[in-house]
């Protein structure tokens, strides 16, 4: 992410109108640590 390489997308489920992340926790926290403001769902 440093580098400028993107990261891998995240999965999500929605549950009405709420998304849950399956896999990509960390990649959320980093995307939020470095203020990234678009995180791509796969």
């Amino acid at each position: 992410m440093l580098r400028g390489t993107p990261l891998p997308p995240v999965v999500l489920i929605r549950v009405g109108e709420v998304y849950y992340v399956v896999d990509g926790h960390h990649r959320i926290s980093v995307a939020r640590a470095l203020h990234q403001s678009c995180i791509v769902p796969l």
